[in-house]
């Protein structure tokens, strides 16, 4: 058990880290709070949570309120409660300390924030990248070329390519066929040329 004094509040969190409410002791502004510490699950935790939730986290957290933020994201409040309800099942942690004042995220949910801001900025680098290689022509190709092609036909047909694409980024490398033929079979090259 630990023991946690609190100045001022008349609130304590329970074995499962949800916030209720307390007498206060007389005389003092202080109150003496015992906290058992939280059972451990007897299964892992379901992390069944979708990007969706994480970007309504993100945006009560923003607002301070449940309903500016349903607002804000075009949502009703039922959905947006629902669906942080469903995050925090899903975590298995009180995400927001909710109150006529406002919303507060809790000190758990002061933590996750930044690693749900985190996880929607990689998910939209990941749609961006996604529909850009779905474009075509941008990114990486690993180009092998046969020494008895390379220097007379590249340096014509590279600048072109290159201005046409300009997303598009060869990685050259010569070697004689046979050995271009085996490395593009291994995976070494995306692309080869070569005699035939």
């Amino acid at each position: 058990m630990a023991r946690v004094i609190c100045v001022g509040s008349a609130r304590e969190l329970n074995a499962s880290g949800v916030i209720s409410n307390t007498k206060k002791q007389r005389n003092s502004d202080s109150i003496e709070l015992s906290i058992a510490p939280a059972k451990a699950p007897d299964m892992p935790v379901n992390l069944n949570l979708t990007l969706r939730q994480l970007h309504y986290f993100v945006g009560v957290s923003q607002s301070g309120s449940f309903r500016r933020a349903a607002d804000h994201l075009g949502v009703t409040q039922p959905t947006l409660t629902a669906q942080i309800a469903a995050l925090e099942q899903a975590l298995g942690v009180q995400l927001f300390e909710r109150s006529r004042a406002g919303t507060r995220l809790t000190a758990g949910g002061r933590d996750l924030l930044s690693n749900a801001r985190r996880v929607l900025e990689e998910a939209h680098g990941l749609n961006d990248l996604a529909h850009s290689l779905a474009g075509g022509y941008v990114g990486t190709y690993r180009l092998g070329v046969a020494p008895t092609i390379g220097p007379y036909l590249l340096p014509y047909i590279l600048p072109q390519i290159h201005a046409t694409y300009a997303g598009l980024k060869l990685y050259v490398r010569e070697a004689p066929p046979s050995v271009l033929e085996s490395e593009l079979k291994n995976g070494a090259h995306d692309l080869i040329l070569t005699s035939l």
